[in-house]
C-alpha cells in the first residue's frame, strides 16, 4: 500500500550543494530517513513501519500512475512549511519535488497547478516534501 502525505509537509533542498544527483545519492533522501522519519513518526510508529521501509518522495512514474485528479496532484503546504517559507500561490498550493534516476543538476517537481515540471536547480530551497511510504499488508 503507498501512503502518501495529503499536504506539503516541510521544505527541503533536493541536494545540499549545486552539483549532479540522482535520488539515491541526494541529501533529501537520507534526510527523510533521518531526521524526517525520527522526527514525524514515535518510537512505536517506526517499529510497526519497519526498518526496511524507507520514506522517500514520489517518483515520476508513481507521480503518472497514482495521481490521477486535480485533487491528488495539487498539494496545499502544511503550517509547518509555511512557516519555514514554503513557495506558495495565492490559494496556499505548494510545489513540490518528484524524485528522479536522471542525474542532473535539476530535479523534477509539481507545480501550484498541478502540473509536471522537468526541473528546477537541485539545490532550491522553498519546494515541499510530500512524502511516501510503501507498507506491505500482509492476509492472514
Amino acid at each position: 500500500m503507498l501512503i502518501v502525505s495529503k499536504y506539503g509537509l516541510d521544505t527541503a533542498q533536493y541536494n545540499s550543494t549545486y552539483q549532479k544527483v540522482k535520488w539515491k545519492d541526494c541529501s533529501l533522501r537520507e534526510w527523510l530517513n533521518t531526521g524526517f522519519r525520527n522526527g514525524a513518526f514515535t518510537n512505536v510508529e517506526n517499529s510497526v513501519i519497519g526498518d526496511s521501509v524507507r520514506v522517500s518522495i514520489p517518483t515520476v512514474d508513481q507521480f503518472n500512475q497514482y495521481f490521477i485528479t486535480p485533487n491528488t496532484k495539487e498539494c496545499q503546504a502544511g503550517m509547518f512549511a509555511v512557516a519555514n517559507h514554503a513557495d506558495t500561490s495565492k490559494s496556499g498550493n505548494c510545489r513540490w519535488w518528484l524524485a528522479s534516476s536522471v542525474l542532473s543538476k535539476s530535479a523534477p517537481y509539481v507545480d501550484y497547478d498541478g502540473s509536471q515540471k522537468s526541473g528546477k536547480r537541485v539545490d532550491y530551497e522553498d519546494f515541499c516534501i510530500r512524502p511516501v511510504i510503501w507498507i506491505n499488508i500482509e492476509t492472514s
